[in-house]
């Protein structure tokens, strides 16, 4: 099975400058994790996806949150989160329901835009 479009944008967002935004969502839910204050992090219930999207169902977040975890096992994200403090793979597995739709919407947030969603069917 091959990464989630959504996935291999956020990549490519990040070669474009978008990673210190990227890692500070990640390491915010990492650390939230942690510290037992994940709870907290709570979906937008106005989020809305680039227009004419559908709305983002629990299988997508699932696949996405699946999908983040392998890649961040990768040696390729290892040695490039290393560059940002990171040492171990955050599983975010891990997060109840809610909490994966807010870091997939906080994500999205960042690494997606209408234009970019249809580059990603393609």
């Amino acid at each position: 099975m091959g990464y989630s479009p959504i996935v291999k944008l956020a990549y490519r967002r990040a070669a474009r400058g978008q990673i210190k935004a990227i890692f500070e969502i990640l390491e915010d839910f990492f650390l939230a994790l942690e510290d037992g204050s994940v709870h907290h992090r709570l979906p937008d219930p106005t989020f809305q996806p680039p227009q004419g999207r559908p709305p983002i169902t629990q299988e997508l977040v699932d696949e996405f949150i699946e999908n983040l975890d392998r890649e961040m096992d990768l040696d390729a994200f290892d040695t490039q989160g290393k560059k940002y403090g990171a040492d171990a793979s955050c599983e975010f597995y891990r997060l109840e329901p809610p909490q994966r739709l807010a870091l997939v919407q906080r994500l999205m947030s960042v690494v997606l835009s209408e234009q970019e969603m249809e580059e990603a069917e393609e």
